[in-house]
């Protein structure tokens, strides 16, 4: 499925492309974006559609069936057990498979017990920075300061919703309730509506992810906004030598 065909915006609906998928072709339009069940058939679809040379999977470490050039692992420090008891879906020693790790808690340090299977792995690390708010059917952006000092309503359905109020609390934001639904959640014209009571005229705050997926009477409303959200890394030339040195290596 083409998300994006990488000379316009998505040219699909968030409702059939996910929501990821979609915001990943609306903030990248020159670059195809595909979506598939099997990877494998996903990447021969993009070579023979759009005769890419490069292909970048998203949550593809365990699909083995295709061969990477590089393994780019990311790290948030936090990491525990394997699923059903944490949330790895490998044990530590899968990290020996990797070729870059890339921390996206600086702050925290890398835990012994995944430290023994990095070894002298290159280690990046990169940190999530709001940079603007999304308003209005034509997603027009403003400042975050807009809001700094002044109370908001948070409403999120992502993997991480700690990092969303966190981050809004960092810019000065006074969060008075945070709605948390399980990721990818679709929400229905009913529970918007009682959101938007429930937030009494105050900011209503979203994250992108889920802007995109929402219908256009909740997006044209004046106190409603999407919290944008890039990543940066801190080492940036040092992740592209790393990744420069992999490539060259096999090649």
């Amino acid at each position: 499925m083409v998300a994006g065909d990488g000379t316009s915006l998505p040219v699909i609906d968030p409702s059939v492309s996910g929501d990821e998928p979609y915001l990943m072709a609306t903030r990248l339009p020159d670059v195809p974006v595909l979506v598939a069940r099997r990877r494998m058939e996903g990447v021969q679809a993009a070579k023979r559609l759009f005769a890419i040379d490069v292909a970048v999977l998203d949550d593809g470490f365990q699909h083995l069936e295709l061969k990477r050039d590089v393994d780019i692992v990311l790290l948030n420090g936090y990491e525990d057990r394997m699923f059903p008891l944490g949330c790895l879906r490998e044990p530590f020693s899968a990290l020996m498979r990797a070729h870059i790790i890339v921390m996206s808690s600086p702050e925290t340090a890398i835990p012994a017990a995944v430290r023994r299977y990095i070894r002298d792995k290159p280690v990046c690390n990169c940190r999530q920075v709001a940079t603007g708010l999304v308003t209005g059917l034509a997603s027009a952006t403003s400042a975050t300061d807009r809001y700094a000092g002044r109370e908001v309503l948070l409403a999120s359905a992502i993997a991480n919703p700690d990092r969303f109020r966190s981050i809004a609390a960092q810019l000065g934001w006074k969060p008075v309730e945070h709605l948390v639904f399980q990721d990818h959640h679709k929400f229905t014209d009913e529970e918007l509506k009682r959101m938007l009571d429930r937030a009494r005229g105050i900011p209503f705050i979203v994250t992108e992810k889920d802007w995109v997926k929402l219908p256009a009477w909740f997006r044209e409303k004046d106190q409603v906004a999407a919290l944008r959200i890039d990543v940066t890394l801190e080492d940036e030339d040092a992740f592209i030598e790393a990744v420069l040195k992999r490539v060259t290596a096999i090649s």
